[in-house]
């Protein structure tokens, strides 16, 4: 901590290929007060005492006093929620790939009821493509695609979508 006291941050913690940006900035806001990185939160990466390099999130401040200038800067390590948004997004990926590649019919929709997901397992099953379904009513396509020995009378098309918004709801069918 002392050793951190004694030195300006920059020293400490800015990577050797972000220097000249890093004195092109202060330069800039010491000459006309502006700078794009101050009162923003911007993501980069810092140096540890060891050399090694992490990601960070830094807020900075600067303001001119009758004294001359003070600064605050707050690094904030970001490598756990870095890894966790890594995580998340190999995950999706995941399960986007087994939604798209299933030969399983596969439909998603919204607490409306509105298509939101239709796979190629469901256009083979159906005969109805994607493009076709996105964004249109469940219970639309289900009275579209309802074979012809099926009853769809008077009020089916409402008992079909109470039944799956009852079921979106619930979980219970």
């Amino acid at each position: 901590a002392a050793e951190a006291l004694a030195s300006p941050l920059a020293w400490l913690i800015v990577p050797d290929d972000r220097w000249v940006n890093m004195h092109h900035n202060l330069a800039r806001l010491l000459q006309d007060q502006r700078n794009a990185f101050i009162d923003q939160t911007l993501e980069t990466t810092a140096r540890r005492k060891n050399g090694d390099l992490f990601p960070v999130e830094i807020s900075a401040s600067a303001r001119r006093t009758p004294d001359g200038w003070i600064g605050t800067c707050i690094v904030r390590d970001v490598t756990d929620r870095k890894r966790a948004e890594d995580a998340l997004q190999k995950s999706e990926q995941q399960l986007r790939n087994l939604i798209e590649f299933s030969t399983d019919g596969i439909t998603m929709i919204n607490e409306s009821g509105a298509i939101i997901e239709w796979n190629r397992g469901m256009e083979q099953i159906t005969g109805v493509k994607r493009r076709e379904v996105l964004g249109r009513s469940i219970w639309e396509i289900q009275l579209a695609t309802a074979p012809v020995e099926q009853p769809t009378g008077p009020g089916f098309l409402e008992h079909i979508q109470q039944q799956t918004l009852a079921l979106h709801q619930t979980g219970k069918s």
